[in-house]
């Protein structure tokens, strides 16, 4: 990429305001007398193609907001993607123009994971290239078999509805058990529910279904939130506990939005209508615990 050539007076305008040797809406500033910074040195190893220089001057960029930094923070990056730095080649994934595409695809192409996600939301999304769900389901399974969670996430969302591919529960089990045990809540909701209600191949597990929901519910997966209370209030595979029911319907309807609400609205009276007020105050009590625990 070429830039238009940055006045000297502009950047070390820019150096002195990073260091805080002065600031750069100020008028009056010895430009001569500080041109000695360490930035400013950096600035010079990064003309000369030093690795370290480029790295500062990236970061410089990304520090000072505006001064038109977005065409040479690019500049800077792919100064340092020539030189093999793979992170600045997935940094570039944040631009939108053919050459920074395609230096992320490289980095892509290298194994970097974020890459591999940035150039499956490009294509999801036609940022910058064609629309092409082909591609886009290509790079997501490239980010899910190098191990991305959030990949295995939506994969596992793919094949579980049949979005752009054929409907397959296994396949669905599968990247949702890798995502969730890295921890992606949404992945633990869904095999939680598979567990629950024995979908597909596998068979149903209330033990794992109990382990995988409150999981998911202690990160605050409000289906997951909903889907344990439901086991509480029935004493589904744990013992009826119908103030926990309570607090954890409680707690989900905090975050639930549109259609679900009236249901699950609805299920928080049928609970509530077997409680005592003694009950409910409890209920109150232990809302408020989980608050603390999972959400504050």
């Amino acid at each position: 990429m070429k830039i238009k050539t940055q006045p000297i007076s502009l950047v070390l305008m820019v150096i002195l305001s990073a260091s805080g040797i002065a600031n750069a809406s100020e008028a009056n500033v010895d430009l001569a007398k500080d041109v000695d910074s360490p930035l400013a040195e950096h600035y010079q190893a990064a003309l000369n193609g030093e690795s370290e220089g480029l790295m500062a001057m990236v970061s410089l960029y990304e520090r000072i907001p505006g001064w038109g930094s977005e065409e040479p923070l690019q500049y800077w990056l792919e100064q340092l993607a020539d030189k093999g730095d793979i992170g600045a080649k997935a940094k570039l994934c944040e631009f939108e123009n053919q050459v920074a595409f395609d230096y992320c695809l490289s980095a892509a192409m290298s194994g970097d994971t974020q890459a591999m996600l940035s150039i499956a939301d490009k294509y999801s999304f036609g940022d910058g290239v064609r629309l092409s769900e082909k591609m886009e389901a290509y790079w997501l399974l490239k980010a899910a078999q190098a191990g991305d969670s959030r990949a295995q996430e939506d994969i596992g969302i793919s094949y579980f509805w049949g979005r752009n591919v054929p409907k397959d529960y296994q396949q669905a089990y599968h990247w949702f058990t890798l995502a969730a045990q890295q921890g992606e809540p949404s992945a633990q909701r869904f095999l939680g529910q598979m567990y629950l209600e024995g979908t597909g191949p596998v068979a149903q597990d209330y033990a794992q279904a109990l382990d995988w929901l409150q999981q998911a519910s202690e990160q605050g997966e409000s289906t997951a939130q909903m889907e344990l209370a439901i086991m509480y209030y029935k004493g589904v595979g744990v013992e009826q506990k119908k103030v926990e029911a309570y607090a954890w319907m409680r707690l989900a309807l905090e975050r639930v939005l549109g259609i679900h609400k009236r249901e699950w609205n609805n299920n928080l009276a049928s609970i509530k209508s077997g409680l005592s007020e003694a009950d409910i105050a409890q209920g109150e009590k232990l809302l408020q615990k989980l608050h603390e625990e999972y959400l504050d």
